[in-house]
């Protein structure tokens, strides 16, 4: 996570005002690629894989996944969704969380050690300052995730990035 921080900050520096998490979950992933790789993990992003399929996981799909990680030790395949614009509002945050998570549970043993779920959520569209109620939903969600981090990519623009793993499970 601090290599994604000071990457955005170079980025936002760089190309005068821009943040490379205010975009879409596509170009987030592809930062957070950039990034796992300049702090020595393997990385992949947007691969296509077999997964299992939605409506009955002992099933085999084509399918793709977002992310990929990788240490000496341990693999991570992450699935995320991302939240750019509109109110950051509690029902919001764990609809889109459910929806990684739906995708995290098609992940295969064989892609890696664990599933990881993840959701996005950028602030640099937000009006400012932003509002108690906001925040309030962010830290009450936050605190349902099993790992949670804000990154300050921009001055004044938050990116949030919440994590719920599990063990992927045999099809």
């Amino acid at each position: 996570m601090e290599a994604a921080c000071s990457l955005g900050q170079r980025f936002y520096n760089e190309l005068e005002g821009d943040d490379p998490f205010a975009y879409n979950e596509t170009a987030s992933v592809s930062h957070l690629t950039a990034a796992a790789s300049l702090s020595g993990y393997l990385a992949l992003a947007e691969f296509a894989t077999a997964k299992k399929a939605r409506h009955n996981r002992r099933l085999r799909a084509s399918g793709r996944s977002d992310f990929w990680l990788c240490s000496n030790k341990r693999s991570w395949a992450f699935e995320f969704k991302q939240i750019t614009y509109g109110p950051l509002t509690s029902p919001k945050l764990r609809a889109k969380m459910e929806e990684a998570e739906q995708c995290a549970r098609c992940i295969c043993e064989a892609d890696a050690d664990l599933a990881v779920a993840g959701l996005i959520v950028s602030t640099y569209w937000q009006d400012w300052p932003i509002n108690h109620d906001t925040l309030r939903s962010i830290e009450g969600f936050s605190k349902h995730c099993d790992f949670a981090w804000r990154l300050e990519t921009a001055p004044e623009a938050f990116t949030y990035m919440f994590f719920n793993v599990r063990r992927p499970r045999r099809a």
